[in-house]
């Protein structure tokens, strides 16, 4: 992908070291990476995988090879800043939600003139590629799927401040190897 962060770029700025392993999807406002967290205890490495989503306004922005910066023109310098603001805002309330249908998300930070936010690495796939063809989908299946997800969504609906997600479709619903639904990019929320 034309901007995106090469396999072994690292991001220093967060808690940890993020070692780049792999693109995982990119967007109009974002690109995220599949990234490994090595943590060393009694002398034993540990690898850690996590997700971590770039603000990278993929019609505005380039990256700069050499130092990993995401630079924009000035023309567009207001809009890519108050975009980077909204994305740091969407972290944030993430940061803050606790349901397991919900993804996690861990931190946020600035970093290559952009920002960032970490959250769980999921390692299913998209509802929409595992999804059973409409004339065998039983009602077993459907209810493992749509029950957990309505759990999530009146969770969003009844907080204190209330979160509407806007963007729910099949390929925002990740499924981990059990099965388990959850919810993914809140970008519009």
């Amino acid at each position: 992908m034309v901007g995106a962060l090469k396999k072994g770029d690292v991001l220093r700025n967060g808690k940890l070291p993020y070692v780049i392993e792999k693109v995982l999807g990119e967007g109009g406002f974002g690109i995220t990476y599949k990234v490994s967290v090595t943590t060393r205890e009694g002398g034993v490495a540990t690898r850690h995988f996590f997700a971590v989503k770039e603000h990278f306004v993929k019609e505005w922005c380039v990256r700069d090879e050499a130092t990993l910066q995401v630079l924009h023109s000035k023309m567009v310098k207001q809009f890519v800043e108050d975009s980077k603001a909204d994305f740091l805002a969407e972290a944030r309330r993430l940061s803050q939600l606790r349901h397991p249908n919900i993804i996690k998300v861990y931190e946020q930070f600035e970093e290559n003139n952009t920002a960032y936010y970490v959250m769980d690495y999921i390692g299913g796939r998209a509802l929409n590629e595992v999804a059973p063809s409409p004339q065998n989908i039983t009602e077993k299946w459907l209810l493992s799927v749509l029950q957990p997800l309505l759990s999530a969504l009146q969770y969003l609906h009844t907080l204190p401040q209330p979160l509407l997600h806007r963007d729910i479709k099949p390929n925002n619903i990740l499924l981990l190897p059990d099965g388990t639904p959850v919810l993914i990019d809140f970008g519009l929320a």
